[in-house]
Formats: structure tokens, sequence, C-alpha cells
């Protein structure tokens, strides 16, 4: 919702005095508007007739419109002998009453504050606004058919069929124009579809000319002796140097107990996602101390049950790691290049919260958290790159590979290789060639566990190149989970 737009809730909890006031302000405004469109279309069509059409009543006979108002209403009211009284009467209120009641949701411009009191410049507003609109102008039909009918002369009733049937192709293609509106905004209220409007949303070459990328510092941290060093925010990264430390802040543990930990580290990161948006998230998330119990799980719902991505890494004899992330996050609205730039659309709007108070929320400027989590390692010796494709996998997979090199003193080949577990979704799935001790504390610790065959694709990948400085050689190491593909020359 933009900021000069007020939420949905919003409407109807204002002073009466205030809403009779705006219905009188759309009243008189639609009347003026009626009378000046009749002015300009008789104008056009005089000029179009080489005559000099409304040009008496007020300056260039603006006022003729008015004139032949006060004209209609006092002259003699004729009604057919074989007429139904009362529904002839009453139909043309029922063809007018609905054509202002469409403009009650229409909104005239932002809000505005009147004696102290925020309201739009909108009557009301409903949840389905537009079929509202639609609703209204269709029941006009109504009432010109009754006045048809009710004249008891075939002839009108001929003309208001012929009417209704120009009304309804002309709905047709006003309802076919407004599906791509509220598609677009997802919404069918008109204040939603104004805010929408006002944040943008479809791509046009002065947006791209106006990106700019920012190049920042990146989070370094360690684990012991190990040293992680992440993207910074947007990606969230941060997440996994936050879950390290709340494990580490629980001293040393065997196995199990670390595993425990970790996933419970893994969930409280991950309830701070949407945070990792705001200004200066680095220096806050990174002191914030999270909560872990280490004897039951706290069931938080952990992250989302995502797993595409996909990842290089490289290394050069120099010593200059590069790990790199590529990714369209999911299929729909990523089949289309843009010839001149040779890159694909992406879904990565999909981070963003479908809160509109979270700081995560799409708006105009906005970069979205996403899963990107690109890494380096230092560990002894070795200095490599590391990538984990995996959507929301990547953080917990970067999580047990530096676990599993610095608490379970593995080499980089088998930290890749080591049974791993994934929490989504409100579940631990685990592979199950964990170990059994494992598994059954985590099952006493109160995770709901799901089991997966080890090797499975459900827990990512990895591939991880570097440099040995003590040998002065390359390595390179893919674990077999997906399509990976490992090389040192």
């Amino acid at each position: 919702m933009g900021e000069d737009q007020l939420p949905l809730s919003s409407f109807g909890n204002e002073p009466l005095w205030i809403t009779a006031l705006k219905a009188l302000f759309v009243f008189v405004l639609l009347v003026v508007m009626t009378l000046l469109c009749i002015w300009g279309e008789r104008r056009i069509v005089a000029r179009m007739q080489q005559r000099s059409g409304p040009n008496r009543v007020g300056p260039f006979g603006v006022g003729q419109g008015l004139a032949d108002g006060f004209k209609l209403a006092l002259k003699e009211d004729i009604i057919p002998a074989m007429a139904d009284k009362p529904v002839y009467v009453l139909a043309p209120v029922l063809s007018a009453i609905p054509a202002f009641l469409a403009f009650s949701v229409i909104p005239f411009g932002p809000k505005v504050s009147i004696a102290g009191n925020e309201t739009a410049l909108q009557l009301t507003d409903l949840n389905v606004g537009v079929l509202w609109i639609l609703a209204c102008a269709s029941f006009g039909v109504y009432g010109i058919v009754l006045a048809g009918w009710s004249s008891g002369s075939t002839y009108p009733l001929l003309g208001a069929l012929r009417s209704a049937a120009q009304v309804i192709s002309y709905e047709i293609a006003l309802g076919l124009a407004l599906v791509a509106v509220f598609l677009y905004a997802s919404s069918l209220s008109t204040s939603e579809i104004v805010a929408a409007q006002a944040d943008g949303g479809s791509l046009a070459p002065e947006d791209l000319a106006s990106h700019r990328t920012l190049v920042r510092a990146p989070l370094a941290g360690r684990h012991g002796a190990t040293g992680l060093t992440v993207q910074p925010p947007a990606s969230q990264a941060i997440l996994a140097l936050m879950a390290l430390g709340a494990v580490a802040a629980h001293g040393p543990a065997d196995a199990p107990q670390r595993a425990h930990l970790a996933v419970e580290a893994v969930e409280a990161a991950f309830a701070h996602r949407d945070d990792v948006a705001t200004d200066g998230a680095e220096d806050r998330l990174l002191a914030l101390e999270l909560a872990l119990d280490p004897e039951r799980a706290g069931r938080r719902g952990g992250p989302r049950g995502y797993s595409h991505t996909t990842a290089v890494a490289t290394a050069d004899a120099e010593g200059t790691v590069v790990s790199m992330l590529v990714t369209v996050f999911d299929d729909f609205g990523s089949a289309v290049l843009v010839p001149e730039g040779g890159f694909l659309l992406t879904n990565r709007l999909t981070g963003c919260s479908d809160d509109p108070a979270s700081p995560n929320a799409p708006r105009a400027g906005r970069r979205p958290v996403h899963t990107l989590s690109p890494a380096l390692v230092e560990h002894g010796d070795l200095a490599f790159a590391v990538a984990t494709p995996g959507a929301d996998g990547q953080v917990q997979t970067l999580l047990q590979i530096v676990q599993g090199l610095e608490d379970g003193g593995l080499d980089v080949a088998a930290a890749l290789a080591a049974p791993r577990w994934r929490s989504q979704d409100a579940v631990l799935e685990v592979e199950d060639d964990l170990p059994a001790e494992v598994l059954e504390h985590l099952e006493a610790r109160g995770h709901v566990l799901e089991r997966h065959p080890a090797g499975s694709g459900r827990f990512g990948a990895a591939v991880a190149v570097g440099v040995d400085a003590t040998a002065g050689t390359l390595f390179a190491v893919a674990d077999t989970r997906r399509e990976v593909h490992a090389a040192a020359c």
C-alpha cells in the first residue's frame, strides 16, 4: 500500500459528517463533469456538421447543459395511457442512481486531512470494488428495459432492448480491460489497485537505466578456528553467521546435541529473515543473541521448501577464489529473455514478504531478501570458495559444512559428503544415513523427522574449490547429491 493510500480496513471509521461531505463532493463533481462532457460532445459533433453548437448560455455555451436540465425539469410530464405508471416513473431512477453509486469506490486523489481527520478522496472501498463498478454499470440496464416495457408500447420496448444489447457489448470489453488491471494488482479493491500503480511494477527502459548495483563489503565471522566470509544483505547468508554464533555460545557438545542446537539456531535465525531488508541490518542482527533451548525443539516453523539454484566455484594459481550463484528462483515468470542484455527475467520478488507491514514487503526501489549465499572459507592452510545451491537450504548446508570442518574434524571432501538434515516448513528432513544416535536424540528433543534416502537431491548440493597453501596446489571437491562436477588442473 502506497504512503498516500489508506488501508482497506480504515474505510467506514471516519466521522459521519466527513462521509456526507465526500458524498456531496462526488455528486457535485459528477454532475459538473457530466455537463462538461455533454457540452464537449455537442461542440465536437457540431464542428463535424459545420454548425456552431452550444454558444448562447455562458462562455462558449458551457452552461447550455445546465439550462437544458432546468428546461427538462419544468416540462410537462407526459405518461402514455397504457403505461404502468409506478414502474414508468421508477425506471429512470433505477438507471440514474447506480450510475452515481459506481463512483463511490473510485479514488479521486491521495489521502487528505480534514479537521485533523485523515481521509482518502474516495467515498468508500470494498475488497470487490471492481465487481461493484461492473454491477452498478450493469444495473442501469434494468431501468432502461423496465422503462420500455412499462410504457405499454412495442416500439419503446424494442428500443430499450437494443440499448441493453449495446450496454452488454460495452461490458464485455470493459470486463476484459479490467482483468489485466486486477491481475496485475492482485486485488479487486480500487484503492489497492491505485497503490499498485503508484508503486510501479511493469519494467520500463528508464527503470533499467536507473538501476544501480551496490558493491558492499562482505561479512566475516569465525567458528572456532574456521573463518567464514559471506555476502552482505540483501543476501540471507548473514543468517549462517547468526546461527553459528548461537551454537558456539552453548560451548562444546557431542554430535547429537550439536545437531539439535544447529537446527534450533537455523530456525531461530530464519525467524529474523525479513529483518535482513532493514537498513543497518548487519550490525543489529549479528549482535542479536538467539535464544536456543538445549533440551527441546522450539518448532518455530523453519525455512521454506524451495530447492533451486545453480552454483559455480573457481580458483586460480595466484590464490584467487570465487564463489558465485546464478538463479531465477522459480519457473513462473522466468522464461523471458532480454535479448539486448542476454539475461533472463527472474522470480526473485517471491522473496518478499506478503505482510504489508514487513520491512521485506515489496516496495518501489526495495531489494528483496534473497537466498543466494556464496561463501569463502579459511580452515588451517586451506582457503576455498564454497557454494551450496538449494534455496533456503544454502544457509543450512553451509552451517553443516563449517561444523563438519571445525567440530567434526573432517576434511573438505568428507564435510561435503557427510549426511545432512534440512529444516523445512516445520519439518526436519534428514538423510537416513545420519548416525542412529543423532536421529534418536533429535526425536527425543521433539523434532518432527521426515527420513529420505541418503544422497537425496532434497538436501541441496555443494562444491568447493580452493588453494592448499602448504602443498601449493589447487583442489576441487563436489558432493554427489545433484549434478555437480569438480576439476582441478
